[in-house]
Protein backbone atom coordinates (compact mmCIF):
# COMPACT_ATOMS: atom_id res chain seq x y z
CA UNK A 1 0.00 0.00 0.00
CA UNK A 2 3.07 2.27 -0.11
CA UNK A 3 2.19 3.74 -3.51
CA UNK A 4 -1.37 4.37 -2.33
CA UNK A 5 -0.05 6.32 0.66
CA UNK A 6 2.09 8.53 -1.58
CA UNK A 7 -0.86 9.11 -3.94
CA UNK A 8 -3.18 10.07 -1.07
CA UNK A 9 -0.66 12.55 0.22
CA UNK A 10 0.07 14.31 -3.08
CA UNK A 11 0.03 18.08 -2.82
CA UNK A 12 0.88 18.04 0.87
CA UNK A 13 1.88 15.84 3.78
CA UNK A 14 1.31 12.15 3.37
CA UNK A 15 -2.11 11.14 4.58
CA UNK A 16 -2.42 8.63 7.43
CA UNK A 17 -4.88 5.95 6.48
CA UNK A 18 -5.73 2.30 6.96
CA UNK A 19 -7.45 -0.20 4.70
CA UNK A 20 -10.53 -1.47 6.51
CA UNK A 21 -13.25 -3.80 5.35
CA UNK A 22 -16.63 -5.37 5.98
CA UNK A 23 -18.92 -7.76 4.12
CA UNK A 24 -19.47 -5.22 1.32
CA UNK A 25 -15.89 -4.35 0.41
CA UNK A 26 -12.62 -2.67 1.32
CA UNK A 27 -12.19 0.98 2.26
CA UNK A 28 -9.46 3.57 2.54
CA UNK A 29 -10.19 4.93 6.02
CA UNK A 30 -8.70 8.24 7.27
CA UNK A 31 -7.19 7.58 10.68
CA UNK A 32 -7.42 11.23 11.71
CA UNK A 33 -11.20 10.64 11.67
CA UNK A 34 -11.18 7.43 13.70
CA UNK A 35 -13.36 9.20 16.27
CA UNK A 36 -16.19 9.25 13.69
CA UNK A 37 -18.75 6.41 14.02
CA UNK A 38 -18.59 5.31 10.37
CA UNK A 39 -14.80 4.97 10.62
CA UNK A 40 -15.02 3.05 13.89
CA UNK A 41 -17.58 0.69 12.39
CA UNK A 42 -15.52 -0.13 9.31
CA UNK A 43 -12.31 -0.59 11.30
CA UNK A 44 -14.24 -3.10 13.42
CA UNK A 45 -15.44 -4.94 10.30
CA UNK A 46 -18.99 -3.66 10.69
CA UNK A 47 -21.42 -1.79 8.42
CA UNK A 48 -22.47 1.75 9.34
CA UNK A 49 -26.15 2.57 8.61
CA UNK A 50 -26.75 -0.94 7.29
CA UNK A 51 -30.51 -0.44 6.93
CA UNK A 52 -30.00 2.67 4.80
CA UNK A 53 -27.53 0.82 2.58
CA UNK A 54 -30.01 -2.04 2.19
CA UNK A 55 -32.73 0.45 1.20
CA UNK A 56 -30.51 2.02 -1.46
CA UNK A 57 -29.51 -1.39 -2.76
CA UNK A 58 -33.15 -2.37 -3.17
CA UNK A 59 -34.00 0.85 -4.99
CA UNK A 60 -30.96 0.64 -7.28
CA UNK A 61 -32.65 -1.88 -9.56
CA UNK A 62 -35.04 0.90 -10.67
CA UNK A 63 -32.42 3.44 -11.77
CA UNK A 64 -29.38 5.50 -10.84
CA UNK A 65 -28.45 6.62 -7.33
CA UNK A 66 -27.38 10.14 -6.32
CA UNK A 67 -25.30 10.01 -3.11
CA UNK A 68 -23.85 13.14 -1.49
CA UNK A 69 -21.72 13.23 1.62
CA UNK A 70 -19.63 10.29 0.45
CA UNK A 71 -16.91 10.71 3.14
CA UNK A 72 -14.38 7.87 2.57
CA UNK A 73 -16.84 5.88 0.47
CA UNK A 74 -18.44 3.32 2.79
CA UNK A 75 -21.66 3.35 0.72
CA UNK A 76 -19.88 3.01 -2.62
CA UNK A 77 -19.12 -0.74 -2.94
CA UNK A 78 -22.55 -2.06 -1.81
CA UNK A 79 -24.58 0.42 -3.86
CA UNK A 80 -22.31 0.02 -6.89
CA UNK A 81 -22.75 -3.75 -6.77
CA UNK A 82 -26.55 -3.42 -6.62
CA UNK A 83 -26.61 -1.05 -9.60
CA UNK A 84 -24.70 -3.45 -11.82
CA UNK A 85 -23.50 -2.49 -15.27
CA UNK A 86 -26.73 -0.72 -16.24
CA UNK A 87 -26.80 1.83 -13.43
CA UNK A 88 -24.61 4.71 -12.30
CA UNK A 89 -23.78 5.89 -8.80
CA UNK A 90 -23.37 9.68 -8.85
CA UNK A 91 -21.32 10.45 -5.73
CA UNK A 92 -20.22 13.84 -4.37
CA UNK A 93 -17.63 14.69 -1.71
CA UNK A 94 -16.25 18.25 -1.31
CA UNK A 95 -13.82 17.66 1.58
CA UNK A 96 -10.43 17.21 -0.18
CA UNK A 97 -9.06 14.60 2.24
CA UNK A 98 -12.29 12.60 2.26
CA UNK A 99 -12.46 12.78 -1.53
CA UNK A 100 -8.98 11.27 -1.89
CA UNK A 101 -9.93 8.40 0.42
CA UNK A 102 -13.18 7.85 -1.52
CA UNK A 103 -11.15 7.80 -4.76
CA UNK A 104 -8.93 5.12 -3.26
CA UNK A 105 -12.01 3.13 -2.18
CA UNK A 106 -13.24 3.23 -5.78
CA UNK A 107 -9.87 2.00 -7.05
CA UNK A 108 -9.44 -0.73 -4.42
CA UNK A 109 -12.84 -2.22 -5.24
CA UNK A 110 -12.63 -1.70 -9.01
CA UNK A 111 -15.91 0.22 -9.14
CA UNK A 112 -16.57 1.07 -12.77
CA UNK A 113 -20.08 2.51 -12.43
CA UNK A 114 -19.23 5.25 -9.91
CA UNK A 115 -18.90 8.88 -11.00
CA UNK A 116 -17.21 10.58 -8.04
CA UNK A 117 -17.19 14.40 -8.12
CA UNK A 118 -14.92 16.52 -5.85
CA UNK A 119 -17.65 19.03 -5.04
CA UNK A 120 -20.62 19.62 -2.82
CA UNK A 121 -24.18 19.72 -4.04
CA UNK A 122 -25.81 23.14 -4.04
CA UNK A 123 -28.47 25.23 -5.72
CA UNK A 124 -26.02 26.41 -8.39
CA UNK A 125 -22.52 25.83 -9.68
CA UNK A 126 -19.91 27.90 -7.89
CA UNK A 127 -18.01 27.87 -4.62
CA UNK A 128 -18.86 27.68 -0.95
CA UNK A 129 -17.06 27.77 2.35
CA UNK A 130 -16.66 24.49 4.16
CA UNK A 131 -15.82 23.81 7.77
CA UNK A 132 -13.52 20.78 7.94
CA UNK A 133 -12.26 20.90 11.54
CA UNK A 134 -13.62 21.87 14.94
CA UNK A 135 -12.34 24.67 17.17
CA UNK A 136 -9.60 22.37 18.48
CA UNK A 137 -8.40 21.50 14.99
CA UNK A 138 -9.80 17.95 15.03
CA UNK A 139 -11.01 16.91 11.56
CA UNK A 140 -14.79 16.72 11.28
CA UNK A 141 -14.73 14.00 8.62
CA UNK A 142 -18.32 13.09 7.81
CA UNK A 143 -19.52 16.12 9.79
CA UNK A 144 -17.68 18.56 7.51
CA UNK A 145 -20.30 20.95 6.23
CA UNK A 146 -20.90 23.64 3.65
CA UNK A 147 -21.89 27.07 4.90
CA UNK A 148 -24.79 29.14 3.64
CA UNK A 149 -23.30 32.43 4.91
CA UNK A 150 -20.56 33.87 2.64
CA UNK A 151 -17.25 34.71 4.28
CA UNK A 152 -13.50 34.60 3.68
CA UNK A 153 -13.40 30.96 4.75
CA UNK A 154 -10.07 30.03 3.20
CA UNK A 155 -8.18 32.35 5.56
CA UNK A 156 -9.65 30.84 8.73
CA UNK A 157 -8.36 27.76 10.53
CA UNK A 158 -10.60 24.75 10.02
CA UNK A 159 -12.22 26.20 6.90
CA UNK A 160 -11.62 25.83 3.20
CA UNK A 161 -13.31 26.84 -0.05
CA UNK A 162 -14.77 24.08 -2.21
CA UNK A 163 -16.63 23.75 -5.48
CA UNK A 164 -20.38 23.29 -5.67
CA UNK A 165 -22.34 21.71 -8.50
CA UNK A 166 -25.98 20.78 -9.01
CA UNK A 167 -27.73 17.46 -9.55
CA UNK A 168 -29.50 18.88 -12.60
CA UNK A 169 -26.24 19.93 -14.28
CA UNK A 170 -24.39 16.70 -13.40
CA UNK A 171 -26.85 13.91 -14.13
CA UNK A 172 -27.79 13.71 -17.85
CA UNK A 173 -31.47 14.13 -18.61
CA UNK A 174 -31.62 10.69 -20.24
CA UNK A 175 -30.69 8.98 -16.96
CA UNK A 176 -33.44 7.63 -14.72
CA UNK A 177 -32.71 8.48 -11.05
CA UNK A 178 -34.31 6.09 -8.57
CA UNK A 179 -33.03 7.57 -5.32
CA UNK A 180 -31.41 10.75 -4.02
CA UNK A 181 -29.60 10.20 -0.71
CA UNK A 182 -28.09 13.22 1.03
CA UNK A 183 -25.97 13.29 4.16
CA UNK A 184 -24.83 16.90 3.81
CA UNK A 185 -25.05 18.18 7.37
CA UNK A 186 -27.83 20.75 7.02
CA UNK A 187 -27.20 21.74 3.39
CA UNK A 188 -30.10 19.60 2.13
CA UNK A 189 -32.30 22.44 0.91
CA UNK A 190 -29.73 23.97 -1.49
CA UNK A 191 -28.73 20.47 -2.65
CA UNK A 192 -32.34 19.54 -3.39
CA UNK A 193 -33.03 22.91 -5.00
CA UNK A 194 -30.28 22.23 -7.51
CA UNK A 195 -31.97 18.94 -8.41
CA UNK A 196 -35.62 19.95 -8.68
CA UNK A 197 -35.76 19.36 -12.45
CA UNK A 198 -34.41 15.84 -11.97
CA UNK A 199 -36.72 15.22 -9.01
CA UNK A 200 -39.74 16.47 -10.96
CA UNK A 201 -38.83 14.28 -13.94
CA UNK A 202 -37.97 11.06 -12.08
CA UNK A 203 -39.83 11.25 -8.74
CA UNK A 204 -36.99 9.42 -6.95
CA UNK A 205 -37.17 8.22 -3.38
CA UNK A 206 -35.40 10.88 -1.30
CA UNK A 207 -33.38 9.86 1.77
CA UNK A 208 -32.20 12.71 4.00
CA UNK A 209 -30.32 12.94 7.25
CA UNK A 210 -31.87 16.38 7.82
CA UNK A 211 -35.30 16.98 6.26
CA UNK A 212 -36.08 20.40 4.76
CA UNK A 213 -38.14 22.94 6.66
CA UNK A 214 -41.89 22.62 6.39
CA UNK A 215 -42.29 25.80 4.27
CA UNK A 216 -39.59 24.59 1.85
CA UNK A 217 -41.13 21.12 1.66
CA UNK A 218 -44.62 22.54 1.07
CA UNK A 219 -43.34 24.81 -1.69
CA UNK A 220 -41.10 22.40 -3.60
CA UNK A 221 -41.86 18.75 -2.76
CA UNK A 222 -45.47 18.54 -1.63
CA UNK A 223 -46.76 19.66 -5.07
CA UNK A 224 -44.87 16.68 -6.54
CA UNK A 225 -46.76 14.31 -4.24
CA UNK A 226 -43.99 13.73 -1.69
CA UNK A 227 -44.66 12.71 1.88
CA UNK A 228 -42.58 11.36 4.76
CA UNK A 229 -42.89 7.59 4.57
CA UNK A 230 -40.55 6.29 7.29
CA UNK A 231 -37.35 6.75 9.25
CA UNK A 232 -34.38 4.44 8.76
CA UNK A 233 -31.29 4.71 10.94
CA UNK A 234 -31.04 8.50 11.45
CA UNK A 235 -32.56 9.28 8.05
CA UNK A 236 -35.98 10.37 6.81
CA UNK A 237 -37.38 8.66 3.68
CA UNK A 238 -39.63 10.68 1.35
CA UNK A 239 -41.69 9.12 -1.45
CA UNK A 240 -43.95 10.60 -4.06
CA UNK A 241 -47.50 9.22 -4.05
Amino acid sequence: MESLGIWLGRGGARATFRIGGNRHGMYCVPLNCRHRPAVRAVLAGQVWEAATIDLLRGLARDGDVVHAGTFFGDFLPPVSEALGSAGTLWAFEPNPDSFRCAQATVVINGLENVVLTPAGLGSRQGQAGMRCADANGRPLGGESHLLTVPADHASRDGFTTVATVTIDDTVPVERRVAVVQLDVEGFEEPALEGGLRTISRCRPVIVLETPPSRPWFDRHLAPLGYRIEQRIDDNVVLRAA
